[in-house]
């Protein structure tokens, strides 16, 4: 695309269909934007911004063509691969990934409440696996307890060092340091349930003392019933 261009693409689609875009900037400019409309021009979803890897994802109610649009918001010419993949057997796994960097304090008075919300996934869709990450500093991570809840599944302690040791709470870096890291701790209760729900996540602080959570991320792989 030549800078500031705007390329348009027709797809058919029949009604129960789930489409599936990938887009790649090889150029390493990233500045575009990606979306897909329906036959009266709503746009049914759309990402834009400097990442160079884009995703949309629209499950359509209506048997008709569909549109794709990218434009280039840069003053730049992109060089761009775009990937369709149409689903409408079934079976289709996909993922999600939302990443959030609240920088915030906690303490005893200020327990850490976080909700994700899965909205990029096909309505029909059901958890396959959720895999949740996260980082905290605190200068007593023996008396937290870090908790994660699904939809209305069962909660799911990750981290239980109230009372005991930093070790007890099975951090991921080792060390028994100031520092809780949590990797692909996967949130097993969340198996089967919708794929369009919501996941909580508490950090209760039973110290006198004070940290700061530092990123949280979930990664979401959905199944179409």
């Amino acid at each position: 695309m030549c800078p500031y261009e705007v390329d348009i693409y027709r797809i058919y689609l029949a009604k129960g269909d789930t489409l599936l875009l990938s887009s790649s900037d090889s150029s390493g400019m990233g500045d575009y934007s990606l979306s897909i409309s329906s036959p009266d021009g709503l746009i049914l979803d759309s990402q834009y911004g400097s990442a160079n890897d884009k995703s949309v994802i629209a499950e359509v109610t209506s048997t008709d063509y569909y549109y794709i649009t990218l434009k280039n918001r840069s003053s730049e010419k992109i060089v761009y691969s775009l990937t369709p993949e149409v689903d409408g057997s079934g079976g289709k796994i996909g993922e999600e990934v939302i990443t959030i960097y609240p920088f915030e304090k906690i303490s005893s008075s200020d327990t850490g409440l976080y909700e994700i919300r899965f909205q990029r996934t096909p309505q029909n869709a059901v958890v396959e696996t959720l895999y949740l990450s996260i980082i905290v500093e605190h200068n007593s991570p023996q008396d937290l307890i870090i908790s994660a809840q699904y939809a209305d599944a069962p909660e799911q302690i990750l981290w239980n060092g109230y009372g005991g040791s930093t070790d007890g709470g099975k951090d991921d870096d080792v060390e028994d340091d100031a520092d809780i890291e949590i990797y692909n701790r996967e949130i097993i209760s969340a198996k089967g349930k919708g794929a369009n729900d919501s996941l909580l996540i508490m950090i209760e602080d039973y110290s006198s003392l004070s940290g700061t959570i530092f990123a949280i991320e979930a990664r979401l792989f959905w199944k179409k019933k």
